[in-house]
């Protein structure tokens, strides 16, 4: 896949504001695989509260399955030619559900 030329700078870019403006906790990944996303996105989910908020900020590849109408994520040991390490989005939608938050932001 391509290199994404900004991605990692608009990560560091939103983390910046995000602590130093508004007084966020930031979980940053920069360039993580497959099991670091999945993993990450299950314990968050499962460590929330009610009073907590969550932001899902992902700046990579995606693919639309057009024959399974199913969108993907694209992590960095992800590839075409691999889709057993693609995330779906309906598993990102499912963790975002699974978190007691207040409010979810993908």
């Amino acid at each position: 896949m391509k290199k994404l030329e900004a991605a990692a700078n608009d990560a560091k870019a939103l983390e910046n504001i995000l602590k130093n403006k508004y007084g966020f906790e930031v979980t940053l990944k920069l360039d993580a695989d497959h099991d670091t996303i999945k993993d990450t996105m299950y314990s968050l989910s499962r460590k929330l509260k009610k009073k907590d908020n969550l932001l899902i900020y992902y700046a990579g590849h995606g693919y639309l399955d057009e024959k399974e109408e199913k969108g993907y994520w694209l992590p960095k040991d992800g590839s075409m030619d691999r889709p057993s390490k693609w995330i779906s989005n309906s598993f990102v939608s499912d963790q975002a559900k699974a978190t007691e938050a207040k409010h979810v932001l993908l």
